[in-house]
């Protein structure tokens, strides 16, 4: 995925899940994690202080300076977690150390993550290394107390840093619904959840990782009838991330839906595979993409599987039970001119009970009268593009099955496919400026050239003034005359052909004035 878009995701993910805030936290938390803190160091930070934070990473040697050594006990014995916060969140230019945090990087690290890394340094060598045994334990139920199949089978699944599958496993359920799995030298950086397929539907526990210190995890899994029908199935949220990159307009649509039954909806067909809640697409889009957001919005990953009907795109995911169940993102291009100052709307599939829009500051906004509140500011350059961006919330007195893009203006920055601002120039106001400019600089022109032929030649001496002046300026340049002598040379020459004009302007006024009284003759 092109990296800016994954910025932009994640940033509507910060913004409509409710992930965690970039606000400052002056003191480290007391529930600070330092096992996530760990793996977070592994991918930002070994590279240059070392795995195991001895300032021995990969990169060292190509750095000006030596990256400090901030996993050893004698730098941790002496540390102060908010200078190191401070370290982190801005960077220390002296050290060529980059900063990490909100508005300093393209890829920041939130206020609580960078708490978590300096949480983990002081486990860096411990959690560093492979766990020798851990233990996943867990119970499947059923919703309505039902009895199991005895034959039930889990199955477990790893996940490495890379959100690449590492490890599967199967058992099968305990008489009383239990399950257990033993692990040996497991890597501490692994995620894990287990699955039972259930009435043609894939049921899964929450994702965790392993507290090297406590390796054990408990996975439990709740288990529920289907249903065909969609008549619980809302869509309770939907929000509209609007950017300007490059000459077109990506649109990121966040979609949450609420399944308000204690039933899993499978689609109208009963086979999730065949698509269970519909988006749709503009006529002008190109490059859809549809993912899915999940353990709490926190990732996002693609979809395969995708049903196409008329355009329109199906996701053949089950909705459980409960509020939110299902987060999709559906992402788009369409040309500047469909969107701002045209009738650029969206048919949405579902009524939606809250719609909102997140702009840019940039020159573009909603109009007023459109039935889109007023806006509402909330940051500035919240993923590392130094944009302030405007929340607008849409008003309609019932839940809505259309929604308009009353967008006016100009952007005046935008950003290339990479997230390099870049400005935006309106080429049509441009050209109308250039060639006003254009025709001012013809009169002009015209005008110098009816003086000049009408003027009264200069003396022959104004040439070699004028050379004068080049060859005393030229031989300064070469440090041949000392400033103050070039400096009185060089004033004198220009008195001399100052008076030169001067006495071209007074022949000229002379010749006029004598013209003038010169007598008409009749025939």
């Amino acid at each position: 995925m092109n990296h800016r878009w994954l910025q932009i995701l994640l940033l509507g993910v910060y913004l409509l899940v409710g992930s965690r805030a970039a606000v400052a936290q002056e003191q480290p938390p007391d529930d600070a994690d330092p096992a996530n803190g760990v793996r977070l160091y592994q991918q930002r930070c070994a590279n240059c202080h070392g795995p195991q934070g001895m300032g021995d990473g990969e990169l060292a040697e190509n750095l000006p300076n030596a990256p400090a050594a901030i996993g050893s006990e004698a730098y941790l014995a002496t540390a102060d977690p908010q200078q190191m916060f401070q370290v982190i969140q801005n960077g220390n230019i002296a050290a060529g150390m980059p900063g990490f945090g909100v508005g300093n990087n393209s890829d920041p690290l939130s206020n609580r993550d960078i708490w978590d890394i300096i949480a983990g340094l002081g486990q860096l060598q411990i959690l560093n290394q492979p766990i020798s045994e851990a233990v996943i334990i867990g119970r499947i139920d059923h919703a309505e107390a039902r009895e199991l199949p005895p034959d039930l089978t889990v199955s477990l699944q790893a996940f490495d840093e890379s959100a690449g599958e590492a490890l599967t496993l199967e058992t099968t359920i305990d008489p009383d619904g239990s399950y257990r799995f033993d692990l040996q030298q497991i890597p501490p950086t692994w995620f894990y959840r287990t699955s039972v397929n259930y009435q043609q539907v894939d049921f899964t526990s929450p994702v965790v990782t392993f507290d090297p210190l406590a390796p054990t995890a408990d996975l439990p899994i709740t288990l529920f009838e289907t249903t065909t029908s969609d008549d619980n199935i809302r869509l309770s949220r939907l929000a509209f991330l609007v950017e300007f990159i490059n000459d077109q307009v990506q649109i990121a649509e966040f979609y949450t839906f609420d399944n308000q039954d204690l039933t899993v909806y499978t689609g109208r067909s009963g086979d999730p595979s065949a698509g269970t809640v519909y988006v749709t697409l503009p006529p002008e889009s190109t490059n859809p993409v549809l993912l899915r957001a999940i353990n709490g919005g926190t990732n996002l990953i693609p979809l395969e599987g995708i049903v196409a009907d008329n355009g329109d795109l199906g996701a053949p995911v089950p909705i459980g039970p409960g509020p939110g169940t299902l987060e999709l993102v559906l992402r788009y291009e369409v040309p500047f001119s469909s969107v701002v100052e045209s009738d650029f709307a969206r048919d949405l599939r579902y009524d939606a009970a809250q719609i909102e829009m997140i702009l840019p500051e940039t020159g573009v906004t909603v109009r007023p009268e459109s039935g889109w509140s007023a806006p509402q500011s909330f940051g500035d350059g919240i993923i590392g593009d130094g944009l302030a961006r405007s929340r607008f919330t849409y008003s309609a007195p019932e839940a809505a099955a259309a929604v308009n893009f009353p967008l006016t203006g100009w952007p005046t920055r935008v950003v290339d496919s990479n997230g390099n601002l870049i400005v935006n120039r309106q080429e049509t106001q441009e050209l109308f400026v250039g060639g006003l400019a254009l025709l001012i600089v013809a009169a002009v022109c015209g005008y110098v050239s009816y003086r000049w032929t009408q003027a009264t030649p200069m003396v022959n001496d104004k040439e070699e003034l004028l050379m004068r002046v080049a060859a005393l300026d030229e031989a300064y340049a070469r440090e041949n005359l000392p400033r103050g002598a070039y400096r009185q040379r060089r004033a004198q020459l220009l008195r001399e052909l100052r008076e030169l004009f001067d006495q071209r302007e007074k022949t000229r006024d002379e010749r006029q004035e004598t013209r003038d009284r010169k007598p008409e003759t009749g025939d």
